[in-house]
């Protein structure tokens, strides 16, 4: 059955309900050294005796149960045993009452979600690359008469010119000699170069493509017509992958089947069901009017020879800057609603001091950024400003993702499809923006991750004072995201630490230096403030709201508990500068009902509303 959605002006196809059958068929089909839910596995009852499985190490490798691994995959099991640690840890602290067999229950369904959406996401990834020419065809064949993927026919060439780092003769020769030991050899081989193939974007696409335990359970019968892969080529038209929109759309039918469950239990919403409940795919007629009205009036106001205006469909002027002289004109829809709202709105200047007036200086955020279709649109726009202000091309989308771009959101899996939305917005402008990976451009876009139940290791370097607050403060950040405001912490500090705990004691860089590295950069993400916040913020009302979140709105929001999109629009006034535009989407319900009457007066006392609709 095919979905025929009409967004902004044109028709967009999408298979109902791929995401969701594909991604339970990817759960059912994971395996490649373990089956999750097989006796050989990772199990309830393994999880629950707190270890995987009984493993003994030699020279280069794990043996684990009945499984050979080598020291790559060795490397990925420790690091997957250490994940379940964590995972069991976080269960521990937030359902004491549960037993410890229900704790693990808990544990093995999150690690097969993770697992199941990171593959899932990877897979939507790479088919968009190979569609967009940006890598091979790894999933697919470009002659139409032949099945199998141009990856497996052409290994010998690819080999031979290194097109794929970590592919080369003598690395394809024994994979060939092993798979010629296996019931089906082209599946194996298959699956060792479409693994490499990902370990080559790991570096450029780290968010998605990091070279961590999920690469143990790729899904098996790849080659298939009717395998995952299959699917995702033959069921979705080509000519569908060609905008990155597509990206977001599918995130929505991802979560749609679960969304639906969550919303029909009429219950209080739990941490781990939050992103289902409370995301929507933004239309992109929406995501323009909330970008343009924000960042694109932000720069004409103090650029008003710009020709910004004629890029922006959406732009409803207010006052309108002709010749460097302000001029009201009343729009005759929108000038009477918002004189009702600001009877006496504050004269505004041109240019203030302090107004960013290079596009280095126009700092956006999304807090609440979804699979990231604000933050793309908002590249687009900022593209067009750096245009005029005659910046190189090949330059620019460099700068705006180290300069411009924010975003934070509570859900892994849309973190890693807004990063890598945002990196193919950069590839297209410049196909070299991955070929430097070492230089290449730290991407702003992060994870609000939960430290609960984490304890700071006892290693010298890293000092209990300084890092204990962030642990606290987050340590709940699975039901509050972005409203944490982080208590005060000094980033130079504890950026040292770290630097010299990974240069000290290499063993702890990925797990203990990651985790450390990535609690700064959120809680910094936090603790600034931006010119531009545009977001589309989660809606959850009072009665479905759990006890978590209510007791911190009580402490921080209650004026505006009523809904958390309330709360959202309080605390992203608090990450905008003096004199910044914010935009959002919210239920219409806080312009009339009595319990949303203190937002009504702090927003006509205190803010100044230039459009509504």
């Amino acid at each position: 059955m095919k979905l025929i959605l009409n967004i902004g002006g044109f028709q967009r196809i999408m298979l109902d309900n791929y995401s969701i059958a594909d991604t339970k068929k990817a759960v059912a089909l994971i395996g490649n050294k373990f089956e999750i839910e097989s006796s050989g596995g990772i199990t309830e009852k393994t999880i629950t005796e707190k270890t995987i499985t009984d493993q003994r190490t030699f020279a280069g490798g794990l043996l684990s149960g009945e499984q050979t691994l080598n020291s790559e995959e060795a490397k990925q099991y420790q690091q997957l045993h250490s994940h379940i640690e964590y995972l069991l840890k976080q269960q521990a602290s937030q359902d004491l009452d549960k037993k410890l067999n229900k704790q693990a229950s808990s544990v093995l369904d999150i690690l097969i979600e993770e697992i199941a959406y990171t593959w899932f996401n990877r897979l939507v990834a790479l088919r968009f690359m190979e569609v967009k020419g940006y890598i091979g065809r790894v999933l697919s064949s470009s002659d139409r008469s032949l099945v199998d993927p141009d990856i497996l026919r052409d290994r010998d060439s690819i080999a031979d010119t290194g097109e794929i780092a970590g592919i080369n003769r003598e690395t394809l020769k024994k994979w060939e000699d092993l798979a010629s030991k296996q019931t089906n050899p082209d599946e194996y081989l298959y699956r060792q170069l479409l693994l490499a193939q990902c370990q080559s974007l790991s570096s450029s696409i780290p968010a998605l493509f990091d070279t961590k335990y999920p690469a143990l359970f790729l899904p098996v019968n790849l080659l298939g017509q009717d395998s995952i892969v299959g699917r995702l080529v033959k069921e979705i038209a080509q000519e569908d992958w060609e905008d990155i929109e597509i990206v977001g759309w599918r995130y929505q039918f991802y979560i749609s089947e679960r969304k639906d469950q969550v919303i029909g239990a009429k219950s209080k919403i739990e941490a781990k069901d939050i992103p289902a409940a409370t995301q929507l795919f933004t239309p992109r007629w929406i995501v323009q009017y909330m970008v343009e009205n924000s960042l694109g009036r932000l720069w004409l106001e103090n650029h008003p020879q710009s020709n910004l205006r004629e890029k922006m469909p959406f732009y409803l002027e207010g006052e309108k800057i002709r010749g460097g002289e302000e001029q009201e004109e009343q729009s005759g829809n929108t000038a009477p609603l918002l004189g009702l709202l600001n009877p006496t709105p504050p004269s505004f200047k041109k240019v203030s001091p302090g107004i960013p007036l290079t596009p280095e200086e126009l700092t956006v955020i999304d807090p609440a950024c979804g699979s990231g279709h604000i933050l793309v649109y908002a590249f687009d726009l900022l593209v067009e400003i750096y245009k005029e202000q005659g910046y190189l091309e090949k330059d620019i989308p460099g700068l705006i993702l180290t300069h411009n771009l924010y975003g934070l959101d509570i859900d892994e899996r849309a973190v890693q499809l807004a990063s890598f939305a945002v990196l193919m917005k950069a590839r297209a402008i410049n196909k070299r923006v991955f070929k430097n990976a070492p230089t290449a451009p730290t991407l702003n876009i992060k994870t609000v991750r939960c430290t609960r139940g984490y304890k700071l290791p006892a290693i010298q370097g890293v000092v209990e004072k300084d890092w204990q607050p962030l642990v606290e403060a987050f340590s709940d950040a699975d039901n509050l995201g972005s409203l944490i405001t982080p208590p005060s912490f000094n980033g130079t500090i504890l950026r040292k630490q770290l630097a010299d705990l990974a240069l000290d004691n290499p063993l702890f860089q990925q797990e203990v230096v990651g985790f450390l590295r990535h609690l700064v950069d959120q809680a910094e993400l936090l603790s600034n403030q931006y010119w531009v916040v545009v977001a589309n913020p989660p809606y959850m009302g009072n009665r479905r709201i759990n006890d978590k979140i209510k007791a911190f709105l009580d402490l921080k929001y209650n004026d505006v508990k009523s809904d958390l999109f309330a709360a959202f629009i309080m605390r992203n006034f608090e990450l905008g500068l003096p004199q910044s535009q914010l935009s959002f989407v919210s239920p219409f319900v806080w312009m009339f009902l009595s319990s949303y009457e203190k937002l009504r007066k702090f927003l006509i006392s205190h803010k100044t509303i230039y459009s509504l609709v």
